[in-house]
């Protein structure tokens, strides 16, 4: 089984980067505001509840 040095990217940076590619997909700028809205939602709810990042 192969190991990775490197440290998996946080949800933030993954969330940002998802966020990037939909903008330049040409998404509607309202659909990138209700996916965002929903992810923040789901990760301060995910913080909550596991209490960690």
């Amino acid at each position: 089984m192969l190991s990775s040095s490197l440290p998996a990217p946080s949800p933030e940076a993954v969330f940002t980067l998802w966020l990037e590619e939909l903008q330049a997909g040409d998404r509607a700028s309202g659909t990138i505001r209700c996916y965002r809205s929903a992810v923040e939602g789901f990760l301060v709810w995910y913080r909550e509840v596991e209490q960690r990042p």
